[in-house]
């Protein structure tokens, strides 16, 4: 890590574990960096930095059925994994469409193959930002569509200082639960 945003998988099954008795479901959000990742950061972990797409992809959906694994042998209800976090701009260093397409599908099969073992009906999650740029959501939406990115939930940061009216905010998720057919959450706010 990098001294700041750092919470490993040891982390993660510890929350887990306190989750678990507490009675609580858990969302896991995977930022595939060794920093946090926001729009202006989207770093690759340095073990991923010098392979090529497809090593990258293996790497990701190892790493996510690695971390899943772990958490879920604690028994703690998964209710949802967030694959990526605010990937507007990139996700692990990459930040190509199509590549970031391939990235996050591999996020996806990891998740959808723990939720088969583990017999859980576990939702797969994306995270955009700028909620405010209408025609920019759907372009993300789309681009998602087209790649044939299998996801149940689309996140989106809203800020109203930054990202605009409330009307505007329901507008944005209205037209991607009715073009996309996908439930739209809001993962960050203030």
């Amino acid at each position: 890590g990098y001294g700041g945003g750092n919470c490993g998988v040891a982390n993660a099954v510890e929350i887990a574990r306190r989750c678990k008795e507490a009675g609580l479901s858990l969302i896991v959000d995977f930022h595939y960096s060794d920093f946090w990742a926001d729009p202006a950061k989207q770093m690759s972990p340095k073990e991923w930095v010098t392979m090529d797409l497809t090593q990258k992809c293996s790497a990701l959906y190892a790493f996510t059925v690695d971390a899943l694994t772990q958490i879920a042998a604690t028994g703690v209800d998964i209710w949802m994994v967030q694959v990526g976090n605010e990937i507007n701009n990139g996700m692990a260093g990459e930040e190509d469409v199509d590549t970031v397409m391939d990235l996050i599908a591999s996020g996806s099969r990891a998740v959808r193959e723990i939720a088969k073992d583990y017999g859980k009906d576990i939702k797969v999650a994306v995270h955009y930002t700028n909620i405010e740029d209408y025609e920019e959501v759907d372009t993300r939406a789309a681009n998602l569509q087209n790649a044939g990115v299998d996801y149940d939930l689309f996140g989106l940061s809203y800020y109203p200082y930054w990202d605009g009216t409330m009307e505007n905010m329901q507008a944005v998720a209205e037209n991607i639960e009715n073009t996309y057919g996908k439930d739209v959450y809001i993962a960050e706010t203030s």
